[in-house]
C-alpha cells in the first residue's frame, strides 16, 4: 500500500507538470519518431481534417522560411492551398483538441509510471485485482491540477491513442 502511494503520488507530479516541461522532461525525440510523424503527415494530405490541415500549413510554411525541403505531398498540398483549391475544413460539434492534450498527458504519465516502477502499461482483464500503471495514473488523475478525474478506461483510450 504504501508502495503504491508513492507510485502515485509520482504520478501526480507528472500530471501537474506544465505541458512544457512534459515535452521537455522525455526529449530527445528519436529518428524513428520524426520518420513516424513524416508518414503521419504525408498520409494526412488525404483527407485531412482542421488539425491535419492546420500542421501540414505550420510544417510547410517553416520548412519555406527555413529553405527546408518538402515532402512532395506536403508542398502539393500547400500549394493547392495557395491556389484556392484546398481550404481549411471547419467541423461542428466537439473538436479532437478538447481531449488531445489530456490524451497526451494521461499516455505520457502512464509510459513514464510503467517504465519507472516495472508496472505493467495496462489489462484488459476487467478483473484484474493488480495495480497497472494505467490505474495508478487514473487514481493520480483525481488529485492532479491540470487534469480532471479520469477512469481507468479513459487512461487505456489515451495509451492507445497514443500508440
Amino acid at each position: 500500500m504504501a508502495e503504491t502511494d508513492s507510485i502515485k503520488k509520482f504520478a501526480v507530479e507528472l500530471l501537474d507538470l506544465e505541458f512544457d516541461e512534459l515535452l521537455h522532461r522525455f526529449a530527445p525525440i528519436t529518428q524513428d519518431a520524426l520518420h513516424q510523424v513524416g508518414a503521419a503527415l504525408c498520409a494526412a494530405v488525404e483527407n485531412p481534417d482542421s488539425n491535419a490541415h492546420d500542421t501540414l500549413m505550420l510544417v510547410a510554411a517553416s520548412s519555406l522560411r527555413e529553405g527546408s525541403p518538402l515532402p512532395e505531398e506536403i508542398a502539393h498540398y500547400a500549394a493547392d492551398v495557395l491556389e484556392g483549391k484546398r481550404s481549411r475544413l471547419s467541423k461542428r460539434g466537439r473538436s479532437s483538441d478538447d481531449t488531445y492534450l489530456r490524451d497526451y498527458r494521461l499516455n505520457t504519465c502512464a509510459r513514464e509510471v510503467s517504465a519507472q516502477f516495472g508496472l505493467q502499461l495496462y489489462t484488459n482483464n476487467e478483473l484484474a485485482t493488480r495495480d497497472t500503471a494505467a490505474t495508478i495514473t487514473s487514481e493520480a488523475s483525481a488529485d492532479a491540477k491540470h487534469v480532471r478525474a479520469v477512469s481507468t478506461d479513459v487512461v487505456i483510450n489515451a495509451i492507445r491513442r497514443f500508440s
